[in-house]
């Protein structure tokens, strides 16, 4: 597995592309896959994401559980105020602590991950050496696994926003399976 955690987007950038440069510089080809979560903050169930913040602290899950009970949220646009609505089943967007959740529910995505994983919130990339026919094996492994994450936790990959990037030598034929 090769999960990098990172505190912020920049610094996930900055790690990702600093070993993608590197292969790249040895004159390895690379594959990078850009995986976007659909609509991922707003679709985290409440119960899973408890049951994620359990296992790293039980105080941290009773206190989110405490805050999400009952949370209620309206817009305002142009000084109009919408009625309150109660929030079931999404972390509030625009809140600081959402991205740290989300973190914590996507935490699990690179398990047994052996490409390069990175992710900060729903932006998640995916990345492997491919000269090699092993390369492109673990990268379709990985895919193949990655795929089964969302029925899992209830979310989905919006696959008409995933992309591949290609980086070296020639594109290999082949497939990525579904992907």
């Amino acid at each position: 597995m090769s999960h990098m955690a990172t505190s912020d987007s920049l610094t996930n950038l900055i790690t990702f592309y600093d070993k993608v440069a590197l292969s790249v510089d040895m004159r390895q080809a690379m594959d990078i896959v850009y995986l976007d979560l659909s609509k991922a903050v707003d679709t985290v169930s409440h119960s899973l994401l408890l049951d994620k913040l359990a296992r790293v602290g039980r105080w941290s899950a009773r206190w989110v559980g405490y805050w999400l009970t009952g949370l209620n949220q309206r817009v305002v646009i142009h000084g109009f105020y919408s009625g309150w609505q109660l929030l079931i089943g999404e972390v509030p967007q625009g809140l600081l602590l959402g991205p740290t959740l989300f973190n914590i529910f996507i935490n699990c995505l690179e398990d047994g991950t052996e490409s390069t994983l990175t992710d900060f919130a729903d932006e998640n990339k995916l990345g492997s050496e491919v000269d090699m026919s092993e390369g492109r094996a673990i990268l379709q492994r990985d895919l193949d696994r990655l795929e089964k994450w969302p029925s899992k936790n209830s979310v989905k990959f919006n696959k008409d926003k995933c992309k591949l990037l290609h980086l070296g030598a020639a594109l290999l034929k082949g497939t990525w399976g579904s992907w």
